[in-house]
């Protein structure tokens, strides 16, 4: 029951919050892989959310890692650059908003 619950607020955090946010998974887009959400949900369904919550909480720090990553590598890109693109532009090959434009240095 605690599984399906959990998955079930998973699934409308993804629906309902995650694509209104401005920005995606930072671990998603530096390692092309799944979002930590999509992650929590997966290994929610594989092992059961009290088995899985070690496993999740150090997504999140790899999260937080690759989000600071990310963003020093954007801030060094646009030390390089003649223009800036401002937080919520788009680079046109970003699939969605990155937090500060992070993962959109990439065509600059």
């Amino acid at each position: 029951m605690i599984n399906t619950s959990s998955i079930i607020l998973i699934n409308l955090y993804q629906k309902y919050i995650s694509p209104y946010k401005g920005y995606c998974c930072a671990y998603g887009v530096h390692h092309n892989d799944l979002s930590c959400s999509q992650f929590a949900k997966v290994t929610i369904q594989d092992i059961g959310l009290l088995k899985a919550i070690s496993k999740i909480l150090y997504r999140f720090k790899q999260c937080k890692d690759s989000n600071d990553y990310l963003q020093n590598e954007y801030e060094n890109n646009q030390k390089n650059k003649d223009v800036k693109l401002g937080k919520g532009e788009q680079c046109g090959q970003c699939s969605c908003d990155v937090l500060n434009v992070s993962a959109c240095f990439h065509n600059n």
